[in-house]
């Protein structure tokens, strides 16, 4: 249930980061498919944790993938952000 959870959240924040842009740059797409990899780890250890519960390793191995999901989302928001800065200037002028 938790990585269901988390995987909604992830295609919320994808939606968000991605509405405003017209076009995507060559950075944000390399750390959007580096987000794409990681999160494809999710349900191979949600499939670990599930199979041994009590143990350290694979609960460790779920929370390090979590935690790298939550770098690359904010990796690919820094990246969209800049590269929006880029393509439309003028935009980010209009909206301060």
């Amino acid at each position: 249930m938790i990585s269901f959870v988390g995987i909604t959240n992830l295609w919320a924040t994808h939606h968000f980061i991605f509405e405003p842009m017209h076009k995507v740059s060559y950075g944000v797409f390399i750390v959007n498919m580096a987000l794409l990899l990681w999160v494809s780890l999710v349900p191979i250890t949600t499939a670990w944790v599930a199979t041994y519960p009590t143990k350290f390793i694979p609960q460790l191995a779920y929370i390090v993938v979590i935690f790298g999901w939550a770098i690359f989302l904010l990796l690919l928001g820094h990246e969209a952000h800049r590269a929006m800065k880029i393509i439309r200037p003028t935009l980010w002028r209009a909206a301060k």
